[in-house]
């Protein structure tokens, strides 16, 4: 067994070249070999809770346990002091967006669109759009990102994402159904006082609507005071209705500290 072999030195580090161990990115290991290697890491770093491992840094780290300390080719620590995300803060994220989808619903039937369908209850999941609305004779497939407005350490979440693979989605749907444009609800909540940082409301939200091909040259919605402007505006510090609890949906997390695994 792997851990039988593992001599861990006074600081918890494993380094590579060792000869108890393989190096995982040597080119003459074959695939089933660098798969089993991982796989018997996996085994050692469930038996030794204090344990880190120093690899080369392009290596996929993902596929190492999730409770080791990285430590990097020149001896610096990654992870150090970094924000743990795990199933919790992967609900609290759905929940959020899940209540985005909810409000995005209401606020277009109030700004004046129409035919609003809520995709995801027609199809899990719809490729790229959460809504399809009408207003002003034009057709839209309409992608919600519902986030937090700060980040755990006070500064504007400046960018909510639009990966590649969801822009070529959108392509996709105005080219199956021509006529229709695709185009993004940014949706900023503000949970708590603790995340007031602007003299807004606790419990209070904002929205704004725009087509894809305003944010077509930037990474996804720009959500920092110069970029608004850009935007239509569908409300702006609303009070989130009693009937939706995101109390619990703000931008905390534990953190991952040296020492302490």
């Amino acid at each position: 067994m792997l851990g039988r072999a593992l001599a861990l030195p006074e600081n918890n580090c494993l380094r590579w070249p060792n000869a108890a161990l393989p190096c995982p990115t040597n080119p003459t290991l074959d695939r089933r070999t660098r798969s089993g290697f991982i796989h018997q890491c996996h085994i050692a770093l469930t038996n030794v809770s204090k344990y880190s491992i120093c690899i080369p840094s392009k290596w996929n780290a993902k596929k190492i346990s999730r409770g080791a300390k990285m430590v990097g080719c020149d001896g610096s620590e990654r992870g150090e002091n970094r924000a743990l995300r795990n199933r919790e803060t992967a609900n609290r994220s759905k929940k959020l967006a899940d209540i985005g989808e909810s409000l995005a619903v209401e606020l277009l039937s109030d700004q004046g669109f129409a035919n609003i369908k809520d995709l995801n209850k027609i199809r899990k999941n719809h490729p790229f759009a959460d809504i399809y609305a009408e207003r002003n004779g034009e057709k839209f497939w309409i992608s919600v990102k519902a986030r937090n407005k700060y980040e755990e350490n006070g500064k504007i979440n400046y960018c909510y994402y639009i990966r590649k693979g969801e822009r070529d989605l959108a392509i996709q749907l105005e080219q199956k159904y021509p006529g229709t444009q695709a185009a993004c609800l940014g949706i900023s909540f503000v949970v708590s006082q603790n995340s007031c940082r602007d003299g807004e409301p606790t419990n209070s939200y904002s929205c704004y609507f725009t087509k894809l091909t305003t944010i077509a040259n930037l990474p996804g919605i720009r959500m920092t005071p110069d970029w608004l402007p850009n935007y239509d505006c569908l409300a702006k510090d609303k009070i989130v209705p009693p009937k939706y609890d995101v109390s619990d949906c703000e931008n905390v997390f534990a953190r991952r500290i040296s020492g302490n695994r």
